[in-house]
Parts: structure tokens; C-alpha cells; sequence
């Protein structure tokens, strides 16, 4: 009898009590809260890492584009919905070969199309890219990974948009080039692409008299999140011009007037602005790739936006 009770003493115990189960559901918890944000820090820093690799890529691109073509893409061939941009005209350099004779081979699915040539300086040939059944050969829904910022959203493509007779869609971009300054339109292409003056003429690393190192060449664009692929909110498809009303899609202003976005739910006023915290991340025209406060003072994004305004830029660092 007494040996039974003794190896019932000893007999191992089956389980956890309901309290210790608590207890240590409780401390998981804990250790989750104080993970968490580690971890999001840590995503955040590897997305603004692949950011800024995207805008340095560019930032080689539009120099070897420089060094083929004399100047730096133009912006867009003219203020037309049913004309290419930049996008299109960077394709080669970025490693979307395939992807741009999409773009110019006059065949598409077996059948031949008529080509318009586009631009001055340099001119490209390219199909009318409103056509219908351009959309439908791919071209303009092809993923490039390149023209998005992780942070912000895979690639993905905007709305079909109607502007009087025409419609269009395509590939929505996080970057946006440099149009200028100001609203007006002497402010509006005094910046690295030009707006609406003899759009389709590049500018040449030689008009930039105020330095390459002091001047934008390329940032984020400010989207909201509820905006994300509305061509009317400015986050329309990259590869066409736009007209007047739609500027915003393929550039950007930056000054006195146009201040980066604070907040992510800033109204569009055709600024620059990232879902980065606290910085909007440009390359300059020297292939630079810098983070701005978005802080900055509109003052200052003036100097930075105008390529001869002639001023003495003010240290950003």
C-alpha cells in the first residue's frame, strides 16, 4: 500500500494549468509588440533601399541615354494622350529591349499598322498608342519593376481614361521627372525634361548651367493611397504624353508654390512626395541618388528644380 502511493506521488505531471497556459500566451504577446516594430523598421529601410537602387538605375540610364543621343529623354513628344514619354523612350537602357520593339515594330500580331514619328531632338518612330489593338498586343500592361517603389505597391496598371475620343491605359510609375519650378510657364520647364515649350527637344547636360550636383533630374511623385492608378489624381500611364490636363502623369514641379507632400493625404498639386518616412528620394543630373526632408523649404526645392536660375544652391545635407 505504501509503495502504491509512493509511485503515485511520483507519477509525472500531464499538462500545463489554465494560469501557466495564460501566462505564457501573455509574454508571447509582449515579445510580438516589441518585435513588430523591428521588423517594419526593417522593411521600411529594405524598401527605401530599393527605392533609391531604382533611382540610381535610372540615374545610369539617362546617361548612357545622354551619351547616345547627346541630350536626356524629352518628357513627352507633345501634349497629347496619343503620345510616347519618356517611359518608352528609356526602355532599352533599363534592360526592356524586347519590350520596346513592342513599342516600333510597325507589326503587331501579323498585322502592319502606319508609324508617327515623335519628338525632334531625338525623333523616335513608334505606333499611335491609343490604338486598340496596341493595348491588346501587351505592351502597355508588361510589369517592369523597375518604375515602382516596394514601399509604395507592385506594378500595376492605371484605369483606361477617355479624353474626347481617345482612351488609354498602361503601366503606372512611382517617379516622375523634373519639369521645373513653377506653375508658370517660364518656371515650368526651366527644370531637366521641359513641360510644354518645345517638349520634344531634349535637354542637353550643357543647358544645365547650374550644375548637374544642384539640380533634379528624377523623384517620387506624390500619389494618395486612394488615388493609386486614377489618371485624374496624376497617377496615370506612364508611357503616353498626357495633354495639359494630365501633365502630372510622366512630371513634376517642385518650388516655392508646389512644396513636396507632407502627409500621404496631401491634395495633388502635381508635387513630389514618397511613402517613405519623413523624406521624398531623388536623383539629381549628376546620377546622385539623394533623401530631401520633405520638410524642405519651398525656397530651396526652387533652386534644386531650375537647371540656370543662376543662384548659389543652399547645402541640403
Amino acid at each position: 500500500m505504501l509503495r502504491s502511493m509512493a509511485q503515485t506521488r511520483r507519477r509525472p505531471r500531464a499538462g500545463f494549468t489554465l494560469i501557466e497556459l495564460l501566462v505564457v500566451i501573455a509574454i508571447i504577446a509582449v515579445l510580438i509588440g516589441l518585435l513588430l516594430p523591428a521588423v517594419q523598421k526593417v522593411r521600411e529601410a529594405a524598401g527605401r533601399m530599393s527605392c533609391s537602387n531604382n533611382l540610381k538605375q535610372f540615374g545610369l540610364a539617362f546617361h548612357t541615354y545622354h551619351d547616345t543621343n547627346g541630350v536626356f529623354p524629352w518628357s513627352r513628344a507633345r501634349g497629347a494622350i496619343d503620345a510616347p514619354s519618356w517611359a518608352v523612350l528609356i526602355l532599352p537602357y533599363i534592360e526592356q529591349g524586347p519590350l520596346w520593339t513592342q513599342f516600333t515594330d510597325p507589326v503587331i500580331n501579323g498585322v502592319s499598322y502606319p508609324m508617327r514619328t515623335n519628338g525632334s531632338n531625338p525623333s523616335v518612330t513608334t505606333h499611335a498608342l491609343i490604338r486598340t489593338q496596341f493595348r491588346d498586343a501587351g505592351a502597355m500592361k508588361s510589369p517592369v519593376k523597375v518604375f515602382n517603389c516596394p514601399t509604395r505597391r507592385d506594378s500595376m496598371v492605371s484605369q483606361t481614361i477617355t479624353v474626347g475620343s481617345s482612351s488609354v491605359e498602361g503601366l503606372c510609375s512611382d517617379y516622375a521627372f523634373n519639369f521645373g519650378s513653377g506653375t508658370s510657364t517660364a518656371e515650368g520647364n526651366n527644370g531637366a525634361v521641359r513641360w510644354n515649350v518645345d517638349a520634344g527637344n531634349g535637354v542637353s547636360i550643357n543647358d544645365i548651367a547650374d550644375g548637374t550636383s544642384n539640380t533634379f533630374l528624377m523623384g517620387e511623385k506624390h500619389v494618395r493611397p486612394a488615388d493609386l492608378g486614377n489618371p485624374e489624381a496624376g497617377d496615370g500611364p506612364i508611357y503616353v504624353s498626357g495633354d495639359g490636363a494630365h501633365w502630372p502623369w510622366t512630371g513634376r514641379k517642385a518650388g516655392t508654390t508646389i512644396p513636396l507632400a507632407i502627409s500621404l493625404e496631401d491634395a495633388p498639386i502635381g508635387q513630389f512626395g514618397s511613402w517613405h518616412s519623413g523624406v521624398v528620394q531623388f536623383v539629381f543630373c549628376d546620377g546622385r541618388v539623394k533623401s530631401i526632408p520633405n520638410s524642405t523649404a519651398g525656397s530651396i526645392l526652387r533652386l534644386l528644380a531650375a537647371r540656370d536660375d543662376g543662384q548659389p544652391t543652399p547645402s541640403i545635407d
